[in-house]
């Protein structure tokens, strides 16, 4: 039987995996948790074969709590199940020590899946996070070759020169077909590379650095 520990802070969602859960006769929902504080305590109180963990949650988030599990039991099985699949989300997640990364798009077979792969030690990454990861490393690889190449990636590229037009979150959401709180999260990602604090700071830099 594979244990489960549960950390989400929206009740439905974490009634919802309960009930796909249930369905599976050698796993079991033995906790459940709202935040990542929560998931450490209960982590420690029922030691989980697998974890799953959001990452947008209050007190603290589930990369955090990712880590911090991962430093009071090197052999914790953490897998991160969760909305959005920016770059930044996935190479945290795996940094911290997850043993795999999901979006919640997924079906219950597929989490099903996933929940084994990690409990028998092995990998577990959807295609999308795959994919967000690849061309993180071929943005990296062409930052290497030209050091004179921009700060930030091609999607926040993208999103910078939408800034400069003097578009909304909304618009530049539906202009790339990504949800607008994955916009709001490589916003800030581009606002940190470029050490700026707001988004008219980050199209002056942008411009002083020839990205636009």
């Amino acid at each position: 039987m594979i244990n489960i520990l549960l950390a989400d802070d929206q009740q439905l969602m974490r009634d919802g995996i309960s009930m796909l859960l249930e369905l599976e006769e050698d796993m079991a929902l033995v906790a459940e948790a709202a935040n990542g504080r929560e998931a450490i305590e209960l982590y420690q109180q029922y030691s989980p074969d697998v974890v799953l963990m959001d990452i947008e949650m209050p007190t603290m988030d589930g990369i955090e709590a990712a880590k911090r599990i991962i430093e009071l039991d090197a052999n914790a099985k953490i897998l991160v199940l969760t909305t959005f699949g920016q770059e930044d989300y996935v190479r945290r997640s795996l940094l911290a020590g997850a043993r795999g990364f999901l979006l919640k798009a997924i079906s219950g077979a597929d989490l099903s899946s996933a929940i084994r792969k990690v409990q028998r030690g092995e990998a577990a990454v959807d295609a999308q996070s795959i994919g967000v990861l690849l061309q993180s490393y071929r943005d990296m690889a062409g930052t290497l070759q030209n050091p004179n190449s921009t700060l930030l990636n091609r999607r926040e590229q993208e999103i910078l020169e939408l800034i400069a037009q003097h578009k909304s979150n909304r618009e530049i959401a539906v202009m790339l077909s990504l949800a607008e709180g994955t916009i709001k999260n490589y916003i800030s990602q581009l606002l940190e590379k470029l050490q700026v604090h707001d988004r008219k700071q980050a199209v002056q830099i942008g411009r002083d650095k020839g990205l636009l």
